[in-house]
């Protein structure tokens, strides 16, 4: 299955036996990859992760891969294409980026807001594949990507975490903002 919506796509992949991949830099893309079963050891650059059922890998496109997926290893990959996230991490920030973004390359499965970054790829995944479901209209799957997109950068650790972070203006009751204008 391979599915595409704004600038993410998605596609479960299975490898029957056990392979090595050493690509390139990938440049123009971020690569979101969570193990459905089996497992993979992959280095990103100078760190070792071990993916299985817990822990996924978030590679950033300046990162050099060395990766040895197991037999029978299956994992939904997210193709994030590096402008789109970007763009949204600036729009966050309310200013450009010094530095490219870069994640933290493991990605614990258990950590917080993980469930939700699982729950909305599924709930994704499930309206592509029905002809009528949500991501039918261009408005709602504009906005979904947009909420994938903000909830990757506000769920994985990367760079700029701290700083975003910091700008995450806590709410408050409507008439508070009326009476300080």
């Amino acid at each position: 299955l391979r599915a595409s919506i704004g600038g993410v796509s998605l596609l479960f992949h299975r490898h029957g036996a056990s392979v090595r991949v050493r690509p390139e830099l990938l440049r123009s893309f971020f690569l979101l990859q969570i193990p459905l079963s089996g497992e993979a050891y992959i280095k990103a650059d100078r760190q070792d992760v071990y993916c299985n059922s817990k822990q996924g890998i978030m590679i950033s496109p300046t990162l050099g891969v060395d990766m040895c997926f197991g037999s029978g290893c299956e994992q939904l990959l997210v193709r994030i294409e590096r402008t789109e996230l970007e763009r949204q991490l600036e729009g966050q920030l309310g200013h450009g980026l010094g530095t490219p973004l870069q994640f933290v390359p493991a990605v614990p499965l258990d950590a917080p807001g993980l469930h939700d970054i699982l729950a909305l790829l599924r709930l994704i995944t499930a309206s592509l594949m029905d002809a009528h479901g949500m991501c039918s209209s261009p408005f709602t799957r504009k906005n979904m990507v947009s909420l994938l997109l903000s909830g990757l950068l506000t769920c994985l650790d990367h760079n700029y975490r701290g700083e975003l972070d910091g700008n995450v203006p806590m709410p408050g009751p409507g008439y508070l903002g009326k009476a300080q204008e």
